[in-house]
């Protein structure tokens, strides 16, 4: 088997354990009873599954990777000394000229791609020279997927590197996602711990020490937690494709499908978590902004009126807790035309950095963009800080699904190409009335 067949492999593999796992809790939820022994074993049993096969899917990827990167030395060879080009294999195998020169921008192959675009044609566009392909050229999914859809079910579900890669680009662009702490939920609602926040104000957070003298008895000390509940949300977009597909658009089709979805779920992720209110505008959510109790909020009275000492004040608050890596999250017109004016004013900035730029540093924590985050504005949340992964958790339900719809846009010769994905986000470190946890906020007042 090949290298990339055994990545499709593992990654389809991937996809099914979660529903696997649910389906041995429905069991249990349906009969109204706890989980028996047998049945948590093998949710351990799949739960380690899953750990050695993400091991091994990052290990196929990073040899794939580097397959292709030899194989495009050797055509670069080639091209240099004026060699017969070697069989194309791998990577290169069964692709038309026009697709071996374009490099397509996301996927892990060129092959991928464009095996994807002549799934679309032939499954979903029904091209003849697409199925052709496809039938010829196919690997792993790619020919199981074209004889299983059928439109009376509503689309066809498409080949793994397509919804893989979409996965991989939305872990990579939603700033959420990328830095609070991530669990997969194994049903539609999933309860998770977290340390009682007892003791805010300085007493003990959850045990005692004490000092017994000799023979002494020693008073034992519980861990308490509390539960956060994760509830997964879906999310669904709907892009339309021209069913005008050739070989020489296919890899920047493709291409322009996975950015877009990717793009749109980070985003809308990232918008909820930490601007959404808990109404229906954002998915039901509660973000950070709506979450965090006065002693987490720093306040100005308008975008003037913010100092380094607003800053200070956030990074002051937080909890120094075991662990802890504060950063900052804003916008980036933010970052430069109220922060950067005032590290110059204040001589923290040198002629090197404004000229060199770089990543945004404040208080020598790192600063990430994101563009949800408002710039101006009466009740808008500026900027936040804080460690994500120690006060907020996003729960992944079920990664990116993509199905397609043939009839309904036929008319205007376009197809419907759905990508739906279950999760959720909860902030659950959001101090008290006086006192700040894992996350500070600043807000504008007027």
């Amino acid at each position: 088997m090949s290298l990339q067949s055994s990545l499709i492999s593992v990654q389809t593999r991937l996809a099914e354990i979660p529903d696997e796992m649910e389906a041995i809790s429905a069991a249990a939820e349906a009969a109204n009873r706890e989980m028996t022994a047998e049945e948590l074993a093998s949710i351990q049993t799949l739960k380690d599954e899953f750990d050695e096969r993400t091991k091994t899917c990052q290990n196929l990827k990073a040899a794939v990777a580097a397959k292709e990167s030899i194989q495009k030395n050797r055509i670069s060879s080639q091209l240099i000394t004026g060699a017969p080009p070697a069989t194309q294999q791998g990577a290169q195998a069964g692709l038309p000229a026009v697709a071996r020169h374009q490099r397509s921008k996301y996927f892990a192959s060129n092959r991928d791609a464009y095996a994807t675009g002549m799934w679309l044609g032939a499954v979903c566009m029904k091209k003849q020279d697409c199925r052709q392909w496809v039938e010829e050229n196919g690997v792993g999914g790619f020919r199981d997927a074209l004889e299983g859809g059928t439109d009376s079910l509503g689309g066809y579900s498409v080949p793994t590197p397509m919804a893989a890669t979409i996965i991989e680009l939305v872990e990579a662009w939603g700033v959420f996602r990328s830095n609070a702490r991530n669990v997969t939920m194994t049903s539609q609602t999933l309860a998770v711990p977290k340390l009682d926040t007892t003791g805010m104000d300085g007493s003990p957070l959850v045990t005692s020490v004490f000092y017994p003298g000799e023979g002494g008895a020693i008073t034992p000390g519980d861990v308490t937690f509390e539960q956060v509940l994760l509830s997964a949300v879906k999310y669904a977009q709907l892009t339309l494709l021209s069913t005008e597909l050739n070989e020489d658009s296919v890899i920047s089709v493709v291409d322009l499908l996975v950015r877009d979805f990717a793009r749109k779920f980070a985003y809308s992720e990232d918008l909820n978590s930490f601007e959404g209110d808990g109404t229906a505008t954002y998915g039901g959510i509660t973000g950070i902004k709506a979450s965090l109790q006065a002693g987490a909020t720093i306040t100005a009275a308008n975008l003037a009126g913010i100092t380094l000492g607003d800053f200070n004040s956030m990074a002051g608050r937080t909890k120094a807790y075991a662990g802890f890596s504060g950063r900052y999250y804003m916008a980036k017109q933010t970052y430069f035309e109220v922060v950067m004016p005032l590290l110059q004013a204040a001589g923290g900035t040198d002629m090197r950095q404004i000229e060199e730029g770089g990543d945004g540093v404040l208080n020598g924590d790192p600063v990430t963009f994101t563009q949800i985050m408002p710039v101006d504005g009466a009740g808008a949340q500026v900027a936040v800080y804080g460690d994500l992964d120690l006060g907020a958790y996003m729960g992944t339900r079920r990664q990116v699904s993509i199905r397609t719809l043939t009839e309904l846009y036929a008319a205007n010769d376009q197809l419907g190409v759905i990508g739906t994905l279950r999760s959720d986000s909860q902030i659950h470190s959001v101090g008290d009335a006086t006192n700040a946890g894992a996350i500070t906020n600043l807000i504008i007042t007027a």
